[in-house]
């Protein structure tokens, strides 16, 4: 076993100890996992596996170098690796601007898999406005948009509250009404 992969598995046993005893899963002291220090009153849930599975940190946290604000639920795959949370500031992944505040959901591998638009963008020649969700492929194919603004797509006209999704040539295949409560937030 090599030198890294020992204290960061011993760092996570200690969490899952610690958090259980805790009862309620709810941390009574600070625990670091991963270079990431949960505070004290974050309440957490956990895999099968004794691997932490979702986290409501009580305070903002920087989490494999996104700013996750405090509050609201992070989600975790089973490998550690960052899968949903809000973000707190303005932050580009994979070269799309996203804003604060918002829910943004991540692949396994660390790429973007759905976030909203800080502003208005192009993408695989689409003109998608500020605030709009956009989903992609892991291999990075735009292959969902949920809309609050009018958008076209070759030359159709798509009208807002709709979830519009795509092949890996930008054509339409499905559209989907949103309900009014469930959009952007």
């Amino acid at each position: 076993m090599s030198k890294r992969i020992l204290p960061v598995g011993i760092a996570a046993l200690a969490f899952f100890v610690l958090a259980q005893a805790a009862g309620a899963d709810m941390l009574q002291k600070d625990i670091k996992v991963s270079g990431v220090t949960y505070p004290k009153g974050t309440d957490v849930g956990y895999y099968s596996s004794g691997k932490l599975k979702w986290a409501h940190p009580i305070r903002p946290l920087t989490i494999q170098g996104m700013k996750c604000a405090a509050n609201e639920e992070i989600d975790f795959y089973e490998s550690g690796k960052l899968k949903t949370f809000r973000l707190t500031t303005q932050t580009t992944i994979d070269g799309i601007k996203c804003p604060a505040n918002y829910l943004v959901g991540l692949y396994e591998s660390g790429k973007i898999q759905l976030a909203p638009l800080a502003e208005s963008a192009t993408i695989q020649g689409i003109k998608i406005n500020s605030r709009d969700f956009v989903g992609f492929s892991e291999d990075g194919k735009l292959i969902m948009i949920m809309i609050q603004h009018p958008v076209e797509i070759k030359g159709k006209r798509y009208y807002p509250n709709l979830e519009i999704y795509l092949d890996g040539n930008g054509n339409v295949t499905e559209t989907k009404k949103l309900r009014s409560d469930a959009y952007y937030r």
